[in-house]
């Protein structure tokens, strides 16, 4: 039986999952060329693990945490509307409402339903495209297919709940290369951490 209300509730398996946009086709991504962006891309080989994501229960919701890096989705407080989804290594607890259970299809969004993932120009295909937080609905493009990926090898701890800091270093021809190196944040626990989701 397909579920179509506003207001069921995901109790979706927590687990690791590819998100996919029901309009475009894309998927999110976690972008290669910074290790931080996030872009929506065409939906890659299941092994991919820039677009894969695990769902883990956090309170109400679920945090939504990179296979390859450990970085969880997130978004800019201070300017968080029309803005796009970012990453961040302090979770945030999203809000999932079932479209279709039988397809697996869902829209993703602050708790209390307010504003959702909404894929740039009314669901446009175009690779890098971005997804944004913006006011909910149930348009094509702000539902995303969920698909169930294979148990991922384990995420790097060290990485978790870190911050970065950009280094240039020295390659054996001289020339130079920036990787992100997360810098630990002093004083924070995941208890200061997590974004407390009502207080938008």
């Amino acid at each position: 039986m397909h579920s179509h209300s506003q207001h069921v509730f995901s109790n979706l398996k927590p687990g690791t999952y590819k998100i996919v946009n029901v309009k475009g086709g894309t998927a999110i991504d976690l972008s290669s060329e910074d290790g931080k962006s996030v872009i929506a891309f065409t939906e890659k080989y299941q092994g991919d693990s820039n677009q894969q994501w695990t769902f883990e229960r956090l309170g109400a919701g679920y945090s939504i945490r990179n296979v390859r890096n450990g970085a969880y989705l997130s978004v800019n407080l201070k300017n968080a509307i029309g803005q796009p989804i970012e990453t961040s290594y302090y979770p945030v607890s999203w809000e999932l409402v079932v479209f279709d259970s039988q397809n697996n299809i869902y829209r993703i969004g602050w708790p209390g339903g307010e504003y959702v993932f909404d894929l740039r120009d009314y669901g446009n295909p175009k690779a890098k495209n971005k997804i944004d937080l913006h006011g909910q609905g149930m348009e094509t493009w702000k539902l995303w297919r969920l698909i169930e990926c294979p148990e991922p090898s384990k995420a790097v701890p060290s990485q978790l709940l870190a911050e970065w800091d950009s280094t240039t270093v020295a390659s054996d021809s001289d020339s130079t290369t920036e990787r992100m190196i997360p810098t630990p944040t002093a004083g924070k626990t995941i208890a200061d951490t997590v974004v407390d989701a009502e207080g938008l």
